[in-house]
C-alpha cells in the first residue's frame, strides 16, 4: 500500500499551504498517484473531477518514467502547474500544494 500524508497546517512561519505527498504504490502507475492525490487534495472522487487527459498526457507521464530490466532506468520528473496547484510527478512520488492556500477544495 502507498504511504500518504497531508499537511493542512503551515509548517513555518510563511504559512505554507496545504500539502499531499504519495508514494507511489508497486501496484500503482505515477498517473494513478496523480490522479489519487489531486482527488485528495480537492476533496472530490476521481470520477468527479475533469478529465486529466485534457490537461496533461498521463500516458506520456507513465511511460517516461517507467523502469526497464533492459535498459538504464530512466530518472526525471514532471512539474504540473495550474492556477491552484504545483504539483510534482516522479516514479516515487507525487507531492501537490495549494498555491496560496485557497485552490477549489472540497471535504478534508
Amino acid at each position: 500500500m502507498a504511504e500518504r500524508s497531508r499537511n493542512d497546517q503551515p509548517d513555518d512561519e510563511l504559512g505554507s499551504p496545504p500539502r499531499i505527498q504519495h508514494d507511489v504504490g508497486q501496484d500503482e502507475t505515477p498517473s494513478e498517484a496523480l490522479v489519487t492525490v489531486l482527488a485528495e487534495l480537492t476533496g472530490l472522487a476521481p470520477t468527479e473531477m475533469a478529465p486529466l487527459y485534457r490537461f496533461v498526457d498521463l500516458e506520456a507521464i507513465d511511460t517516461v518514467l517507467a523502469s526497464t530490466t533492459d535498459r538504464a532506468v530512466m530518472s526525471g520528473s514532471f512539474v504540473l502547474t495550474t492556477p491552484y496547484y504545483d504539483v510534482l510527478v516522479d516514479r516515487e512520488e507525487v507531492v501537490a500544494a495549494c498555491r496560496d492556500g485557497s485552490g477549489p477544495t472540497r471535504g478534508g
